[in-house]
């Protein structure tokens, strides 16, 4: 299922510490999440001026959350997010992800990432 083609397109950038606190609402819930933002960097995708998708990148090279406005998902958001994400390391790094979530072991595993235990991992080269 992809997106409706009324929504605005959506763009992607690294969200500046100073912007921080505007993913606070985004997060809801899950604002407890946010990492700091000197160990730690947000991709976020953005339609009209809004938030509608944050991609956290930890210092623990522990790529999550990923979290995409309802709207939003199963249009493929995630594969812009996640690409740039991995230009942030530097090559030879490795990241991780932990999820119980099939949706998002099938984004990993599309991504090329390995299955290590429970945790999913993937080198940049």
């Amino acid at each position: 299922m992809s997106a409706p083609s009324q929504q605005p397109e959506v763009t992607f950038r690294v969200l500046p510490a100073e912007e921080w606190e505007r993913l606070i609402p985004f997060f809801g819930d899950n604002a407890q999440h946010i990492p700091h933002p000197a160990m730690s960097a947000v991709v976020v995708g953005e339609a009209d001026g809004e938030i509608v998708l944050a991609h956290v990148l930890q210092l623990v090279y522990h790529a999550e959350p990923l979290v995409i406005r309802e709207d939003y998902r199963h249009a493929g958001l995630w594969r812009e997010s996640t690409r740039m994400i991995e230009g942030l390391f530097a090559k030879g790094n490795s990241y991780y992800i932990n999820t119980d979530n099939a949706a998002v072991k099938n984004m990993a595993e599309k991504n090329g990432m390995t299955r290590v235990g429970e945790l999913y991992r993937k080198e940049i080269s």
